[in-house]
């Protein structure tokens, strides 16, 4: 570890984190929700009461007292953006405020109505018509169950469960146990395969939103619920595909999974901290058996040596996070291994500090 870096990591970062970017407060973004999340979860660790009211300043900003959101148009049937609706949950049980109710019910409403693959799995956005990407399970589902939970609709667990084992097959490469980005329900995608209508790579961050897609769900699913059984494996796998890809030297992982020795590849924070904190957490909570933890706990240590930055001010940074990557869309993104290359490396990404918020809420 650099001399320059003194611990507390998790709280540093929390607390160096721009939250009064005036862009953030412009739009309902997935992003920014994980950095929330992660807030959240701090604020259970630490009790301060510093993290919520972030929480809760984004959130009273961005709703109106009638539960309108503002910059979201449901029409849109954009899986993005559910997930900052998650926090929501917490802030009504803990407020009363009938805004965030009413909030919570405008983002079930566009799930009611969101279109779905003959199977009935949730396509990506509108825009992006029969496609299911491994980043909108993590968006959906978890809100979803923890809906169920909270508002007694027990009926949409197995929905979810559903979605999950029909769309594992789909996205599943059964040589190494990865997930491919995307699948094409239709094949008309240019960046689907013809063999299985898969984008063509393993993107890192996106088996990332996959992991912490099935930790969520698992946590909330009543603990009796047959379905558990049929998620419990495929959580399994996925974490024993991504540990075999581990770099080995630094605990971390790739942008793109298994071509580690590629040039101009590179270690990748948001998916790693993705990873370190599924593992961690699903050990804690015996989904997985404790061994795995060492897994996690190696990639902590990777974290902190290779991506974390203080400035000259004191302040800590987190860097080399893909700053965004998605599939088809105009400017056209095929999906190769130099299209991943191609996307900016920058610091402090949202979603790559919100997980490493996670991550260290677990491991440090």
């Amino acid at each position: 570890m650099s001399e320059t870096i003194q611990f507390p990591i998790t709280t540093g970062l929390a607390d160096s984190f721009n939250y009064d970017n005036p862009l953030f407060f412009s739009r309902w973004d997935y992003s920014f929700g994980v950095v929330l999340l992660s807030c959240l979860r701090l604020e259970k660790k630490i009790n301060s009461g510093r993290y919520f009211r972030k929480v809760l300043d984004y959130c009273t900003q961005m709703i109106g007292h009638d539960g309108t959101i503002n910059t979201y148009n449901p029409c849109e049937f954009n899986i993005d953006r559910i997930n900052t609706g998650k926090v929501l949950f917490e802030l009504f049980g803990q407020t009363g405020d009938l805004r965030y109710k009413n909030a919570l019910l405008v983002l079930r409403s566009q799930l009611k109505n969101h279109p779905r693959t003959q199977e009935g799995i949730f396509w990506h956005k509108m825009i992006y018509p029969h496609q299911v990407w491994l980043d909108g399970l993590y968006m959906g589902l978890p809100f979803l169950a923890e809906w169920g939970l909270r508002f007694d609709e027990p009926e949409v667990f197995d929905d979810i469960i559903s979605q999950i084992t029909c769309a594992a097959p789909h996205l599943c490469d059964t040589k190494t146990g990865l997930y491919y980005h995307a699948w094409d329900e239709s094949g008309g995608m240019k960046w689907a395969q013809l063999h299985n209508n898969c984008s063509p790579h393993f993107w890192a961050r996106a088996m990332g939103w996959f992991l912490m897609a099935l930790l969520d769900v698992l946590e909330i699913l009543p603990e009796t619920h047959p379905g558990r059984k049929k998620i419990i494996p495929i959580f399994t796998a996925a974490v024993d595909a991504v540990a075999s890809v581990q770099d080995a030297h630094s605990g971390l992982w790739f942008q793109v999974l298994d071509f580690a020795g590629r040039e101009k590849n590179y270690l990748e924070s948001s998916a790693s901290c993705m990873f370190a904190y599924a593992i961690a957490r699903a050990a804690k909570l015996n989904i997985l058996s404790k061994e795995y933890r060492s897994i996690a706990l190696k990639a902590w240590q990777g974290i902190v040596l290779n991506f974390i930055r203080r400035d000259g001010e004191g302040k800590l940074h987190l860097t080399n996070g893909c700053m965004v990557a998605g599939l088809g869309g105009l400017p056209y993104r095929s999906g190769s291994f130099d299209y991943y290359m191609s996307e900016p490396v920058i610091e402090d990404d949202e979603k790559a500090v919100g997980a490493c918020i996670l991550a260290g809420c677990e491991l440090e």
